[in-house]
């Protein structure tokens, strides 16, 4: 680093998942939870057949859920053709 950068200080602040319903009835945090049960089920079936590939899958999209929870994500698996569990694109900010 350069000593002629300003210094830098972050600080790390936890937001919650909201709990809030949309118009549909879901919250971002059910649809989370049901994210992560369904791609945390598909690591395990793979892992009892000795596929290894899924948990990059499951450590990149469980993290990302929360900041693009609107958009949805579709995850493929990395050498097969079939897709895993969608991302639940339901969950819309309240207004």
């Amino acid at each position: 680093m350069s000593d002629s950068l300003p210094k830098y200080t972050e600080h790390v602040v936890e937001v919650p998942m909201s709990d809030i319903p949309d118009e549909k009835g879901n919250s971002q945090r059910s649809a989370y939870l049901e994210f992560e049960d369904k791609l945390v089920n598909a690591v395990r079936k793979a892992l009892v057949l000795g596929d290894k590939s899924l948990p990059g899958a499951l450590v990149q999209s469980l993290p990302a859920y929360p900041y693009g929870s609107r958009r949805g994500e579709t995850i493929w698996h990395p050498h097969r053709v079939n897709l895993l569990p969608k991302n639940p694109n339901s969950w819309h900010r309240p207004r």
